[in-house]
């Protein structure tokens, strides 16, 4: 399988009971965000441009701190 190139970046890290939950962002052929949380995938999204990735981005963060989420290099 040839992916080709791809450029991959976290956006975030939180971490709540032990838990790390992370948002990476892949770029290639259409950006897409990436949830990770426990080294599984747990969410996937594609979008037209970057700036859409950005606000969804924002608001997933922003709903997880709501729930008791906190930055994981906070909380070591």
């Amino acid at each position: 399988m040839d992916f080709g190139s791809l450029q991959i970046a976290t956006l975030w890290r939180l971490t709540k009971d032990g838990v790390v939950r992370r948002a990476v962002v892949v770029d290639g052929d259409r950006p897409r965000l990436v949830i990770v949380e426990a080294d599984a995938i747990v969410q996937w999204e594609r979008f037209a441009i970057t700036a859409e990735l950005r606000k969804r981005a924002v608001e997933l963060q922003r709903d997880l701190r709501k729930r008791g989420w906190v930055d994981a290099e906070a909380a070591q």
